[in-house]
C-alpha cells in the first residue's frame, strides 16, 4: 500500500510539472512570426526580421495594413517611450521609443519589481509591477507556459510583458481595447 501511495504521489507530481512546464528554450531569432488577436476585430501580425542589435520586423494587419518598424539598438536598450499605432505601407526607424517590446531599462524596472516613468502614445504616466505569473501560449503549435510581468499604469494601461531579458515581448495589453497573443512561431 505504501508503494501505491508512493507511485502515485509520484505520478501527480510529474504530471503537475509536465502540465505547468514552463518553457524556457524559446528563443525569438530572424523569421519568427507573433501572432495577436486585436479587439478591435483585426489580427495584428509581425515577421521578426532582426533582434540585434536593432529590433526589426514587418507586421501586418490581415489585409488592413502593412509595413515595418525598425527599433534602434539605443531604444531597445533604454527608451522610456512606447507607440501603439502603425501607418499603412510605412517604415518607421524609432529612435527613442519602443513597440511590441518593452525596453530594457523598463523591463529590468518591473523584473525588479519596481515602478517607473513611462510616456504612452505621447502621455506620461506611472507603470508599476503587480506580480510575476504565468501565461499559457501557442508555441509552435503547442501549448506552453510562459513566465510573464504583469504591470499597470495609473492611467488605467494593463500589460503582460514576456518575462524574458533578450525579447520582453508584450505579450497581451489593455488600453481601453485589447491586444491578445495568439501564436508565437519560431520554425521556419
Amino acid at each position: 500500500m505504501k508503494k501505491l501511495i508512493l507511485t502515485l504521489s509520484l505520478l501527480v507530481t510529474v504530471a503537475i510539472s509536465l502540465h505547468s512546464q514552463e518553457v524556457a528554450d524559446v528563443e525569438i531569432t530572424p523569421g519568427c512570426r507573433i501572432s495577436w488577436n486585436l479587439s478591435l476585430g483585426y489580427p495584428f501580425n509581425i515577421i521578426i526580421d532582426q533582434v540585434k542589435p536593432d529590433f526589426v520586423f514587418t507586421w501586418d494587419m490581415g489585409s488592413n495594413a502593412s509595413g515595418k518598424n525598425i527599433i534602434k539598438a539605443k531604444a531597445v536598450k533604454k527608451a522610456i517611450k512606447m507607440t501603439d499605432y502603425f501607418n499603412d505601407g510605412a517604415t518607421v526607424t524609432m529612435e527613442d521609443a519602443t513597440t511590441v517590446i518593452f525596453s530594457k531599462a523598463l523591463y529590468k524596472k518591473m523584473k525588479a519589481g519596481s515602478s517607473t516613468e513611462m510616456t504612452l502614445d505621447g502621455i506620461a504616466q506611472t507603470l508599476r509591477f503587480v506580480k510575476s505569473e504565468t501565461l499559457m501560449v501557442a508555441v509552435d503549435g503547442a501549448d506552453v507556459a510562459l513566465n510573464v510581468i504583469y504591470a499597470e499604469t495609473d492611467k488605467n494601461g494593463k500589460f503582460w510583458i514576456w518575462d524574458n531579458a533578450k525579447t520582453p515581448i508584450i505579450l497581451r495589453m489593455e488600453l481601453g481595447w485589447s491586444l491578445t497573443i495568439e501564436s508565437i512561431t519560431t520554425k521556419k
